[in-house]
């Protein structure tokens, strides 16, 4: 039989901390537009209980499993013009950007998301993913997928761990079309690598299943490992990629790339040209182009970017952004590089030369949909609230007096 979760309020005492094991998902939807939100999560361990969060709790097998869920999807209401407040189910949300942290192994117990695809962005300690399929080992600067319907545990081989994770709903990661560039380059297929076939049999009393449906969460118990898996073959499979082994397309004379141009993966949308979810990188790289601002220059985007990074420095952040943070700039919410990072790009000029971006690995999930963020995230004490001040400051260099030509009398054909 299964058994419904019940959903609490926190409670949670911070002296328990160290008996349990939890993970966070800092979950964003598409349901409203939201401003401009920075995060930074780099003492998350330490203090997320004093955090607002909703507790789902299950005892099994004497332990207690805590699941602290930033906003839960069967708890997620919206308001109605007469004033009504309804459940919204995963169905309704294309796709949720995430942080987790886990400071405990998941033991005698299984997870299954029979809603969407799981990719996971460690960027502190490695994972190692146990599926139906085999196991997989992922470290800072690689990610792994692990489709709808799999069952998986996850262990924490360094201890505690913490990430991203996007979910995505009524849809598949793949690799993007390449267009112009031809048979070469960005991620190739040969670099994914797919598990070997491995199998545990043995008696698991009382193991725990549970499972995602529907945006809510039930359990059942067995008495064996789903893990029973002699072999297996086809392309339905979770498989994960080393970031280090992208192959990034760059400007070789002017201008600079959107940043679509280093997608990794991509589900995309029956509109050409956008994405439900693309997952870029910033991997190190050569910067060569002339008579150009090089770093990311400052626009609105149809796209909403959810940026993190996983170490290093980022090229367009010179302080603040630190790894296992995140910021979210929405659909044409204007953005770009910091004060700091704009006045020493104007001062080299044209003596910048080329140079190379090294010792970094930062990413973006970006999507043509609006996300939400949710109430945890925005009262979160980890709340960057002066953020927008990395613009403060920000002059404009431009004197007509230095063009060769005069452009006002121009008309415009």
């Amino acid at each position: 039989m299964l058994n419904r979760f019940r959903v609490l309020p926190l409670l949670l005492l911070e002296s328990s901390i160290s008996e349990v094991g939890y993970i966070v998902s800092n979950h964003l939807s598409r349901m409203s537009p939201s401003n401009l939100v920075s995060l930074e999560m780099t003492n998350l361990l330490q203090n997320l209980i004093s955090s607002t969060a909703l507790l789902i709790q299950h005892k099994y097998g004497g332990s207690l499993l805590i699941f602290l869920t930033i906003q839960p999807i069967l708890l997620m209401v919206c308001k109605l013009s007469v004033g009504q407040e309804v459940p919204i189910s995963d169905m309704d949300m294309p796709f949720t950007c995430n942080w987790y942290t886990a400071n405990k192994s998941m033991d005698n117990c299984a997870f299954c998301n029979a809603d969407g695809d799981f990719l996971f962005v460690p960027q502190k300690g490695r994972l190692w993913l146990t599926t139906e399929c085999g196991r997989l080992q992922i470290c800072p600067g690689e990610v792994a997928v692990v489709p709808q319907g799999f069952r998986f545990t996850v262990s924490l081989p360094d201890g505690p761990s913490r990430g991203y994770v996007a979910e995505i709903f009524g849809a598949h990661f793949h690799l993007p079309d390449l267009g112009p560039i031809g048979a070469n380059g960005l991620a190739a297929a040969r670099d994914f690598l797919a598990p070997i076939a491995w199998f545990e049999e043995a008696t698991r009393p009382n193991y725990l299943i549970i499972q995602k449906y529907g945006g809510e969460l039930f359990t059942a118990k067995q008495d064996f490992s789903p893990f029973n898996v002699v072999a297996w073959h086809g392309n339905y499979v979770p498989y994960k990629y080393d970031l280090n082994k992208f192959c990034p397309y760059n400007t070789v004379l002017v201008d600079h790339g959107d940043p679509s141009i280093n997608t990794v993966l991509t589900a995309p949308t029956e509109k050409p040209g956008v994405a439900l979810l693309d997952f870029v990188i910033f991997p190190p790289r050569w910067l060569v182009a002339e008579h150009t601002f090089r770093p990311p220059y400052y626009h609105r985007n149809c796209m909403s970017e959810f940026m993190g990074l996983i170490y290093g420095n980022y090229e367009a952040k010179a302080d603040g952004f630190l790894p296992g943070g995140a910021s979210l700039h929405s659909c044409m919410t204007p953005h770009g590089p910091d004060t700091k990072t704009y006045e020493a790009t104007i001062a080299r000029q044209e003596n910048a030369g080329p140079y190379k971006i090294t010792e970094t690995m930062a990413f973006m999930f970006e999507s043509y949909l609006i996300p939400r963020v949710c109430h945890w995230a925005l009262e979160s004490p980890f709340l960057d609230r002066d953020y927008y001040q990395c613009w403060i400051g920000l002059q404009s260099h431009f004197r007509k007096q230095d063009c060769s030509k005069d452009f006002s009398a121009e008309a415009v054909e």
